[in-house]
């Protein structure tokens, strides 16, 4: 029996490396899950804290252009800064383990993103704060607004298929 210990050591410290590689891996995805999940219901949360975000959402879904006058042009950056810490965190590729999946996202803030760059009424309301009407259309489609854009186009297509 010591014998066959002996001869089959090299197999056996294998088999112990492969058992350790799929219990750290296994660890590894199960904390990055959990680390995501918390960032999701941090950035919910960041949303329903924030009443001027709140606010804007709000006047959006209404399209409420007599409540939209009160925003100012700082609460249209701030609020395009939250787009973009949400759609920064969207999982690209397979290997981004940080990053959340778009399924999650889209779940909790796709009218988010839709109302600013989808649908055309709450389009122009939302950005001829800080933009002329002419030049909406062309900005939005800009690089520094291209991950939000592209979201937004997922976000359109997940909307109309309900």
């Amino acid at each position: 029996m010591y014998q066959l210990l002996i001869s089959n050591l090299e197999f056996i410290k294998l088999f112990f490396i492969v058992v350790a590689s799929v219990l750290a891996y296994t660890q590894f995805v199960s904390a990055n899950y959990f680390k995501r999940a918390q960032y999701l219901s941090e950035l919910w949360r960041k949303f329903y804290t924030t009443d001027k975000f709140t606010q804007i959402y709000q006047a959006l879904e209404r399209e409420d252009k007599e409540a939209f006058k009160e925003i100012t042009e700082a609460d249209v950056y701030q609020y395009l800064g939250y787009l973009e810490e949400i759609a920064i965190f969207i999982k690209a590729d397979f290997f981004e383990f940080h990053k959340i999946n778009k399924k999650e996202v889209l779940n909790l803030f796709q009218f988010h993103f839709y109302y600013v760059y989808q649908n055309e009424v709450t389009k122009k309301m939302f950005w001829s704060k800080i933009l002329h009407e002419n030049e909406i259309d062309s900005e939005i489609k800009q690089f520094f607004w291209a991950k939000q854009y592209q979201f937004s186009i997922l976000c359109k297509e997940e909307i109309l298929k309900h």
